[in-house]
This record gives structure tokens, C-alpha cells and sequence, in this order.
């Protein structure tokens, strides 16, 4: 889901939820959730006839960064919400979604905490992220978020004694945090993994070293998983509704 447009973020029945939207090939809707985001995938002939209904009288091309600029999608998020329960859902299933983005013109969320962002190349102070323009801020975040989790994999993949070398690489994708190519003996990472706290994004890196040892998600893959991460299941839950930090757990308890 690289070819995609968002983050947007849009109100629902007076909450804040996160959207991309990207192309289907099918006739379907389908929605997943993923870091806290709802992921939109909607047949390319809605999305083709949405857009030009609504650019303005712009030629626009799809998923572009002019697009996103003119185009408001919030009706569309919001008509597919209703019309697919996708409320009643969550709510069904105890999931809570924080609606926070984990980095944007004014603040970016860093192993769990937020940090104010400052342009310029200014002396930050704590609790601050200084990078020389707009333009560069996801280039930096980038960079220090595939340094670290390159770090953590090998400190975490040393421990659980996995036999061989990983190479460690990142993603635009959307629609995962992690994947690992066994064939290649690469995982790669979405960055918005580098925003949660290190206990969180642990449970991460761990469900995809344990692939190293069980391909599938079946019994043996999750005893894995289980000896070395005992809070999997509870981390996971809020790397999956997008929650940076025990603090916004327990505010959104």
C-alpha cells in the first residue's frame, strides 16, 4: 500500500481517527487497522470518480501530493465508516484507536515520547526535535528510526540466538510494521515503529525474529514469541491501536 494517500486525519461522531486510502483492484471495500490508522482500500473506478468530483476543476494524478492538498477525502472516510459499521466494530472488539498521528508539522512521537518539533538546526531542548525544514523532517525521523531499530534487531536477534545475519531495511508501506523475507534474510520495518516505547516495539521486532525460526503464525511461531516478549499479546494490542506510550493507554483505558 505504498501508492496511497494520507495520513488524513478526520472526525467520526465526535472522535479523531487517522485514514489512507489507496486503490482496490476489486469490488470491495476493506479497512485494516494498523498503527492506530485505518487503511481504506477502495475499487480504483470510486476513488477516479471521487476525485475528479471533487479537485476543483484541477487535472489531478491519483496519489499525488497536489491531490491530497486539494482534495478533502473526510466524506468519503466517514461515508464508508457508516455504511460499514466499522464503529460498532470497534467498539464489539474493545478497540480504541488514538487518532494521534506519530509525526507531523508540529510534533513527533520518538520511542514513546512526543517531542515538539523545531525548524532551523536550533539547540534543542529536551523534549524538543530540531531539523533544518519541513522538507527534511521525515528524511531525519527516517534515518534515526532505521538506525535504532537496526540496533534493536540485532541486540533482540542475539539473544534469541537466530544463526544467521539479518539485513535491516525500511518501508513505505502502510499496511505493516514488520515483514520478514526469510528467502533474504531481510526484515523491514515501517518507521512509525520507532515512535512507541521501547517495551512496545520490542513485542514488534520479536514476532518478526521469531519468523526466523517459525514461517507461519501457527502454535510453535507464538511459544516463540511468548519466552522472549510474555507481554506480546497486551503490547502488541497497543502498537496495533496506537498507543506510543503507557500514559495514553491508561488515558485511554
Amino acid at each position: 500500500m505504498s501508492n496511497s494517500i494520507g495520513p488524513i486525519v478526520f472526525e467520526f461522531k465526535n472522535n479523531k481517527y487517522i485514514g489512507y486510502l489507496s486503490n482496490s483492484s476489486g469490488r470491495n471495500v476493506r479497512i485494516k487497522i494498523c498503527y492506530g490508522a485505518l487503511l481504506f482500500s477502495v475499487p480504483s473506478s470510486v476513488v477516479k470518480k471521487y476525485t475528479k468530483d471533487n479537485s476543483k476543476g484541477k487535472m489531478l494524478t491519483l496519489f499525488s501530493t497536489e491531490q491530497e492538498r486539494e482534495v478533502d477525502y473526510t466524506p468519503l472516510f466517514t461515508y464508508y465508516m457508516e455504511k460499514l459499521g466499522i464503529l460498532k466494530f470497534l467498539t464489539k472488539k474493545g478497540i480504541k484507536l488514538s487518532g494521534i498521528e506519530y509525526i507531523c508539522d508540529a510534533f513527533v512521537y520518538m520511542l514513546g515520547e512526543r517531542k515538539k518539533v523545531v525548524y532551523g538546526y536550533s539547540m534543542a531542548n529536551p523534549g524538543e526535535f530540531s531539523v533544518k525544514n519541513r522538507d527534511s523532517l521525515e528524511k531525519v525521523y527516517n534515518e534515526m528510526a532505521l538506525s535504532y531499530l537496526t540496533k534493536r534487531t540485532q541486540e533482540l536477534a542475539k539473544v534469541m540466538e537466530v544463526p544467521f545475519e539479518l539485513k535491516i531495511g525500511l518501508s513505505k508501506a502502510n499496511n505493516y510494521l514488520g515483514m520478514n523475507n526469510i528467502k533474504l534474510n531481510r526484515i523491514i520495518y515501517n518507521s512509525a515503529l520507532y515512535a512507541y516505547e521501547p517495551d512496545f516495539s520490542d513485542a514488534i521486532i520479536i514476532h518478526e525474529l521469531s519468523h526466523c525460526f517459525a514461517h507461519g503464525h501457527g502454535k510453535d511461531f507464538y511459544d516463540i514469541i511468548q519466552k522472549y516478549c510474555a507481554r506480546y499479546k497486551e503490547y502488541s494490542s497497543y502498537v496495533s491501536s496506537g498507543m506510543f506510550n503507557l500514559e495514553m493507554v491508561k488515558k485511554n483505558g
